[in-house]
């Protein structure tokens, strides 16, 4: 289980430019940190957030 709401710190790069811009992020300037919300990052992004496991176990 994902503990939202969380975000991590990210800094402007050309690469992803375009794509936070997208999802409204407003540019400042490159090399620059900016939060980001983890439903937003990119499907190859390498950041580490935090997670919850829930284990369900059956009663006998």
């Amino acid at each position: 289980m994902l503990l939202i709401p969380q975000e991590v710190e990210m800094k402007w790069h050309q690469r992803y430019r375009k794509y936070y811009e997208e999802k409204g992020y407003i540019f400042t300037n490159y090399r620059e940190t900016f939060k980001v919300d983890v439903n937003d990052l990119p499907e190859n992004c390498n950041k580490y957030i935090g997670f919850k496991s829930i284990v369900w176990t059956q009663k006998s």
